[in-house]
């Protein structure tokens, strides 16, 4: 017994050692007014306050990828860009495949804009948060009485250059 955990530590430890360099780690965003912001929440400052702002849920990672526009294929190829997100609250600065990490407001998370480029291509896209509960975007909704249960999200965000 001894003998097998031993060995399962060394082929986790080894396993680990394998993989380290292939984990992208998260971006975290910069909130563009970091007084007013309490880590990711950039509304903290006026909930403390007593003012109405959007309900912090904590944060979401989105995976952030690019892809190089060819002919004749129907999709892209993955590719390697320098990008930066914006959502007019936060802003980000990353390379492509990225993890980012962004803060939660459910219904009311702003949409997201990302630009890319690499070498003579670039591209963007704008990306809106969606209620993965009901199947549809956070702007287009129907209002119901309650979605404080709901889990909105923002999907991966493609970005394909051209």
């Amino acid at each position: 017994m001894k003998k097998f955990v031993t060995f399962c530590a060394i082929g986790g430890l080894m396993a680990a050692c394998a993989t380290t360099d292939a984990v992208q780690q998260p971006v975290n965003v910069t909130p563009k007014n970091a007084e007013t912001a309490v880590g990711l929440d950039v509304f903290a400052a006026q909930r403390a306050a007593g003012n109405s702002a959007p309900r912090y849920r904590g944060d979401i990672t989105i995976d952030v990828v690019s892809l190089r526009e060819t002919l004749g294929a129907e999709s892209g190829v993955p590719t390697t860009a320098d990008c930066t997100l914006d959502s007019g609250l936060y802003t980000a600065s990353f390379a492509t495949p990225a993890k980012v990490v962004v803060p939660n407001y459910g219904r009311v998370s702003p949409a997201i804009f990302v630009q890319c480029k690499s070498g003579s291509q670039s591209g963007n896209v704008t990306q809106r948060p969606r209620n993965v509960t009901a199947g549809e975007t956070a702007d287009t909704a129907p209002t119901r009485p309650d979605q404080s249960g709901d889990v909105f999200n923002y999907g991966t965000i493609v970005v394909t250059l051209k």
